[in-house]
């Protein structure tokens, strides 16, 4: 006797769980969703979504649960449409041609400025840092006053 598809979906449900360790009855949201997300290197968005939904009636009538109407599952389910449809659609032109960085004539290299020479501190005086001191701040021991205003 044949098995149905919605069987050899369960079957491959059930395969997927159990080196991973988890369980397929009652199963948890984030295991459907990360099951589909598994499914996307090899199906479709359509025949996933199928799945989803077969293994969602197999759920309702083990456990009387259904995972496959979770939000979870449900945004998961928004984005592998969202990424096979980002895969369909072609690169958008570029912005510039080629032609607008090359030309006949190559640009000019300058040289980068040299900086001043630095004068010798004086040995009697120490040299003063380039940054400022820290400022220390600390919390207030008692609260401030505040005057009401009169009206």
């Amino acid at each position: 006797m044949a098995e149905t598809p919605r069987e050899e979906v369960w079957d491959d449900f059930v395969d997927w769980c159990q080196p991973r360790g988890l369980t397929p009855v009652p199963a948890n949201p984030w295991t459907l969703a990360a099951y589909l997300r598994y499914c996307e290197r090899v199906h479709r968005p359509t025949a996933i979504q199928k799945r989803m939904r077969q293994i969602g009636a197999v759920l309702f009538e083990k456990s009387r649960k259904r995972p496959d109407r979770h939000p979870t599952v449900m945004r998961t389910m928004d984005r592998i449409k969202e990424s096979h449809t980002r895969k369909k659609q072609k690169a958008p032109p570029p912005l510039f041609s080629e032609d607008d960085f090359t030309s006949a004539e190559k640009p000019k290299k300058t040289e980068p400025k040299k900086a001043a020479p630095k004068k010798a501190a004086k040995a009697k005086t120490p040299a003063k840092s380039a940054k400022p001191a820290k400022v220390v701040r600390s919390l207030r021991g008692t609260p401030k006053l505040v005057r009401k205003r009169k009206p």
